[in-house]
């Protein structure tokens, strides 16, 4: 793993690109490069449930030495509603920086906690960083390419 300190301003600035892609394109949320894939709007909800649904709920966990195994997370459609894009990065928003600042307030005995994870077995802080980076990672790739087909329709 790559600087604790460096990871997690990684954190910051993927978040920041996702979220101007995302306010980009905004005013058409519920576009979809087709009718099988998530529209911007589901994108932003899933973002922003992913961060309080998993990733803060791991390091919590972590914190509080729960003895549990967490699961690989997944949204459905339907599960996500349909909150408006911009309320979803509102969001997300906060979301990416309670997590950064637990992270930042971690000492070093803490860092090396863990939690069992079904995937990614033994989850330390730093593995937590490792996945969310990952997931952004995924995230501006995919928005990337879906933000293409959207602008040659556009």
């Amino acid at each position: 793993m790559v600087d604790f300190e460096y990871a997690l301003n990684q954190l910051i600035g993927t978040h920041e690109k996702i979220c101007d892609q995302l306010y980009d394109v905004a005013p058409y949320q519920d576009w979809r490069p087709k009718p099988s894939e998530w529209s911007f709007r589901l994108i932003g909800a899933h973002l922003a449930k992913v961060e309080q649904e998993s990733y803060l709920l791991q390091l919590d966990g972590m914190l509080m030495g729960r003895d549990q195994t967490y699961s690989q997370y997944w949204n459905s459609e339907s599960e996500l509603g349909r909150p408006e894009l911009t309320e979803s990065i509102v969001l997300w928003k906060e979301r990416r920086r309670k997590l950064v600042e637990r992270l930042k307030m971690l000492g070093p005995n803490q860092i090396g906690l863990s939690v069992k994870h079904d995937v990614y077995g033994q989850m330390t802080a730093e593995r937590l960083v490792e996945v969310v980076l990952n997931h952004d990672s995924d995230h501006l790739s995919h928005l990337a390419k879906i933000y293409k087909q959207f602008e040659a329709e556009d």
